[in-house]
């Protein structure tokens, strides 16, 4: 495929007048906004069950997998269900982290007092594969647990290598794909556990989490609590308490309103064009390009530019992109993400607005009257998981 040197658009840069490159809440369309509107329907209603099953294929398709169940809740409850799983294995496993929510992963784990032992990488850096494997050699592990994409850096860390480690330890893998699905190609199937959410990527509502799992170890068991009873879900078909039809109405509709093959090539394209328009003007982008997710792109600004400031020009301007979240305010970094829908003309407007929003207040034009006003009574937005 030829390689565009910028976003198609049928529009001037001009006529952008803000987007959502926020990691959640995403951009929705108006087919999954509909869809959310329709009047509710009871979870133990046929309907509910058949719309269910459909929503189980489609994401199993999406992501090689062979089943999906899905809970009311956010990522975090969906980590929460494998780590449960996980402690029901009884044996010591391994943590891999490089950021904050491999650092998650490792709070799942402790709360539950699952045995485990954790490798470390920088933020921002690939992990250290051998390590990972000289560690699940000398604790003996049973299972790995490692985030595909860590949100907080933009590092795609490497799925086939660290089912190969697993492989290789006769050990149980489990994923976060939160960030990765919908944005990357995915493949579990060798994967035992993953965990998925519907706000991010798949361009739907927050408020289902998904976990995906091989089906062969998802016995109900009174050891953990009742929510986070995978195997009793799977028993009661998935729906063993009350769940919403809207965000399921609206979470099938985008799975079916998607080109995922299209919008993978997209997004791939999407995030190396704003990769070169952001370093010409002297942004670095943490992720080195060898190991970055071409959605999430967390930027370090030039000398003196303070981001906290920047995000609130940027989101009085309409510009939606994370600067909120403490790990982001603790390191001076902004976030942009390609996960929901965007209009092509406005990526390839954003780097203007930086390039303007980025200069000194007192060098600029007067500040538009409200524009103040406006940055601060717009909700706070940043990752939810």
């Amino acid at each position: 495929m030829a390689r565009r040197d910028a976003p198609r658009h049928g529009h001037s840069v001009r006529e952008a007048a803000g987007a959502n490159f926020l990691p959640g809440p995403v951009g929705i369309s108006d087919a999954v906004q509909q869809a959310m509107q329709r009047p509710a329907r009871s979870h133990r209603a046929e309907g509910f069950h058949e719309q269910y099953r459909v929503a189980q294929q489609r994401l199993c398709d999406l992501a090689h997998a062979t089943h999906a169940t899905m809970l009311l809740g956010s990522g975090t409850l969906a980590n929460d269900v494998v780590a449960a799983q996980i402690s029901l294995l009884d044996a010591p496993g391994v943590i891999v982290s490089n950021g904050e929510f491999g650092n998650r992963l490792v709070d799942h784990a402790t709360r539950m007092r699952i045995p485990h032992t954790v490798v470390h990488a920088p933020w921002g850096q690939p992990v250290d594969y051998a390590a990972v494997s000289h560690a699940m050699r000398q604790t003996a592990a049973r299972w790995l647990w490692a985030v595909h994409c860590e949100t907080s850096t933009g590092v795609l860390n490497d799925l086939n290598a660290l089912a190969s480690i697993a492989h290789a330890h006769d050990a149980k893998l489990a994923m976060d794909v939160i960030s990765s699905l919908g944005t990357v190609p995915v493949r579990l199937h060798d994967v035992w556990m993953a965990s998925a959410v519907s706000g991010k990527a798949l361009c739907a509502f927050p408020g289902v989490a998904i976990v995906y799992h091989d089906g062969r170890t998802c016995a109900p068991s009174h050891r953990i609590p009742r929510y986070l009873d995978l195997g009793f879900a799977v028993e009661q078909q998935g729906v063993p308490f009350t769940q919403s039809s809207n965000l399921l109405d609206a979470l099938v509709t985008s799975l079916a309103e998607v080109d995922w093959s299209a919008r993978l090539r997209h997004i791939a394209n999407d995030g190396e064009w704003l990769r070169r328009a952001v370093e010409q003007r002297g942004w670095r982008i943490l992720a080195h390009t060898d190991h970055a997710s071409p959605a999430v792109h967390t930027l370090i600004p030039p000398a003196g530019v303070n981001a906290r400031t920047l995000g609130e020009r940027l989101r009085a301007e309409g510009w939606l992109i994370s600067f909120e979240s403490g790990y982001l305010r603790e390191r001076n970094w902004l976030q942009l993400c390609l996960m929901g829908h965007y209009a092509p003309e406005a990526l390839r407007a954003f780097p203007h607005a930086l390039d303007r929003c980025s200069v000194p207040w007192d060098s600029r034009a007067p500040e538009p009257a409200g524009a103040r006003v406006h940055a601060n009574t717009v909700g706070t937005v940043g990752t939810a998981r």
